[in-house]
């Protein structure tokens, strides 16, 4: 009994140690080490929000003025 609970450890272990190695993964050599960084910033996301909390702010307003004049 004692021996089918060392190898039934000894099987979790292992197992255990095969996905973890099986989830690594290497990061993307970019040729940061030389200084070649490819940092292109995109600002579509800014607008994009900036564009919604505009919509946002014009309904709301619109809506409570309909409300105040009933």
């Amino acid at each position: 009994m004692r021996a089918d609970l060392i190898y039934f450890m000894f099987l979790m272990i292992i197992l255990t140690l095969a996905t973890i190695e099986a989830t690594y993964r290497k990061p993307p050599f970019n040729g940061s080490i030389f200084g070649k960084r490819n940092n292109v910033e995109n600002d579509s996301s800014g607008r994009a929000i900036a564009a919604l909390c505009e919509i946002t702010t014009e309904t709301c307003q619109a809506w409570y003025q309909a409300l105040e004049s009933q």
